[in-house]
């Protein structure tokens, strides 16, 4: 097996370091045992490091004998405390007994169809009149007046706003005023409750707070699942998008619990939430940093603005991230704001690298290694869209990883593509944007589980 990084306190190991800055931790001992993979113990459990192209390649490109099902199931059960009799449907081979079709792949093809091509274009329109309307309404400001912004709340406020009438209609939010509230107290409890369920027991604020939000999925859900009304091909204000819609009657046709369904769907908008709302924080500030990237930024966005109705405007948003330099500052934006990691149990006995690796054994693939890999990117810890452009290089973009791998890649990487991109654009041209005069600059907060906030 790859060599244990030593550690002080048998049994947690290096979780404490781990909890306070992951990405951190794996940098400083990557120094430790260049080029060679290694082992974190926590919890009294080993997860082995590995980060080479090629082994990134094999882990995800081989679903079957590195699973990711095992890892979800876990963190949907600590979480978004998922009942008990509704982890198998995590499990790649578990279908119903008329099913022809594993659960998983039904679900996986559903995420497809509908977040990507014509029908994300549509999804994208009923998110782009949402988002105005948000603007309108808590954001805009009267000519020739000022307001201060904290960029990441403004951004956490309207993202959530944004995503919650998108995908799940108006519904959902009709009587619960506290819906707001009590998701970001959720969210802020999720980075550790996602691997432990103790933050929820110690915190009853957070229990509560998540336990009102699946009450109200729960009435959300108790309601038939007849023909998809007629009107609009994606979106309706009873079900949100379509997809909800059939991954709502997939689950009740597969006999999924009530509360299952409600964690399910939770876990759509929590996905969602803890990527979008850093990513277009990020992307933001990686603008107003740099008054070139600002002004380039501004007139790419102008040159793809296709008409407006009052303060809304039209954009060709497949055009704009279609543009090299655009594509660019998105890759280095994920590049450098992502802390993920992506874990996997082995399901039998592995060489790796020259390791043998034992089945039920975890492989563990933190992006920030890969992404900061001197050998790979020159001057990694430096913001250069520029180093996308020619976009020849094959070894950058197999080690960019924010979204996973294999069969389990993040379904929803475009749509946070096109969120992130729609959201900057519409902030560059609707308002005049200036950082505070000594502002210290932007510093991500290693503790997240996707995309990095302040």
């Amino acid at each position: 097996e790859p060599p244990v990084a030593p550690y002080w306190i048998p049994y947690f190991g290096h979780v404490f370091e781990f909890f306070r800055d992951p990405g951190g931790l794996v940098q400083n001992l990557r120094k430790k045992y260049p080029g060679v993979p290694f082992s974190l113990v926590m919890m009294g459990t080993k997860f082995h490091v590995f980060d080479s192209v090629e082994s990134a390649s094999t882990i995800f490109g081989r679903s079957r004998d590195f699973d990711f099902s095992p890892i979800v199931a876990s963190m949907m059960q600590n979480g978004l405390d998922l009942p008990n009799q509704d982890t198998h449907i995590y499990q790649g081979t578990f279908k119903s007994e008329n099913g022809s079709k594993p659960f998983q792949d039904l679900i996986h093809n559903a995420y497809i169809r509908f977040l990507t091509g014509k029908h994300l274009d549509s999804i994208m329109k009923v998110y782009k009149v949402n988002l105005a309307n948000y603007v309108d309404d808590k954001v805009k400001v009267p000519r020739m007046e000022k307001r201060n912004i904290f960029v990441f709340e403004e951004m956490r406020r309207l993202v959530f706003a944004t995503s919650v009438t998108t995908f799940f209609g108006t519904r959902i939010q009709k009587d619960y005023p506290g819906f707001s509230e009590d998701f970001r107290l959720l969210d802020d409890t999720l980075y550790a409750g996602v691997r432990t369920s103790l933050p929820f027991q110690l915190n009853r604020q957070a229990w509560q707070a998540r336990e009102r939000i699946l009450l109200a999925f729960d009435r959300w859900i108790d309601t038939a699942v007849q023909e998809w009304p007629g009107g609009h091909e994606i979106w309706c204000e009873e079900w949100g998008l379509k997809l909800n819609w059939e991954r709502e009657r997939l689950h009740r046709d597969h006999g999924i619990t009530p509360r299952g369904r409600s964690c399910s769907h939770l876990s759509f908008l929590w996905v969602s939430m803890t990527n979008v709302g850093p990513l277009a924080t990020t992307f933001l500030m990686n603008l107003l940093e740099s008054s070139v990237y600002m002004e380039q930024f501004r007139s790419k966005a102008e040159a793809v603005v296709k008409g407006c109705s009052g303060d809304m405007l039209e954009f060709d948003i497949t055009k704009l991230k279609s543009d090299p330099w655009v594509q660019g500052f998105w890759k280095e934006t994920i590049r450098l704001g992502s802390t993920s990691a992506s874990a996997r149990v082995l399901q039998k006995d592995e060489q790796l690298e020259g390791f043998i690796l034992h089945k039920g054994s975890l492989v563990f693939l933190p992006v920030q290694l890969m992404h900061y890999n001197p050998d790979i990117f020159e001057k990694p810890t430096k913001f250069d869209p520029d180093r996308w452009i020619s976009g020849g290089d094959q070894r950058q973009n197999s080690s960019l990883r924010p979204f996973g791998g294999g069969s389990s890649i993040c379904s929803g990487r475009f749509l946070a593509e096109q969120e992130t991109l729609l959201i900057a654009a519409t902030f560059l041209l609707r308002f005049e944007l200036r950082v505070k005069p000594f502002q210290e600059p932007f510093k991500p907060n290693p503790r997240a589980l996707g995309i990095m906030g302040p």
